[in-house]
């Protein structure tokens, strides 16, 4: 698949060029700690219709790319209604996946679209320390979704769960005392494990 490689590529030399963003205002910080998103994480659609084809799509963009340990490939990136841009069309979130080195790809074998008609944006790929694969992405707070099994075709997330508001477009760093650093519009580190994200300023 053509879009795909593309995204593959483009996805390789702009991953160097990743910065954390860090706020030094402390009221600022402390304002998005407390804003806990409410209601229910948008979970993804896991039997996606034709409507998601690749057809269907007039552009593409923000990709991210994850390689499962044994290497199974997984990639996402947004994509919507009318031109990039259009802002009158709500956005969508695509996962794809590939088991032979990305000469082919499947998919996609899930979307996290907002029944509402709001925007769904932003999404990123991460295989933490325990080999999971998440999938995040931006719909009303940063919403994560762990596969506990990245090596088979076919996902089955654990329920999804708001990790804090903002926007994650960055993998986390993990520390040498097993804590991951992760930057949204600030730095947020968590104990091992993910569940859990708390403000350093």
């Amino acid at each position: 698949m053509k879009p795909a490689r593309t995204l593959i590529l483009s996805t390789l030399l702009l991953a160097p060029l990743t910065l954390l963003q860090a706020q030094t205002a402390s009221d600022a910080i402390a304002a998005m700690a407390s804003r806990k998103p409410s209601g229910t994480p948008l979970a993804p659609i896991l039997n996606p219709g034709p409507e998601f084809a690749d057809g269907k799509r007039i552009w593409q963009g923000v990709p991210s790319i994850a390689v499962s340990p044994k290497g199974r490939i997984w990639l996402t990136w947004m994509t919507g209604g009318g031109f990039e841009g259009d802002r009158t069309e709500p956005t969508y979130v695509l996962l794809f996946t590939s088991g032979d080195g990305a000469k082919t790809f499947q998919g996609p074998v899930a979307v996290a679209k907002s029944p509402f008609g709001t925007h769904v944006q932003d999404a990123g790929l991460w295989t933490d320390p325990r080999g999971r694969l998440w999938w995040y992405y931006s719909a009303g707070g940063m919403v994560a979704n762990i596969f506990d099994d990245p090596e088979a075709a076919k996902p089955r997330f654990q329920p999804p769960f708001y990790v804090t508001p903002g926007v994650f477009i960055n993998k986390p760093t993990v520390l040498a005392d097993g804590s991951w650093l992760w930057t949204p519009n600030n730095k947020f580190p968590t104990p091992p494990g993910g569940r859990s994200f708390a403000s350093r300023g």
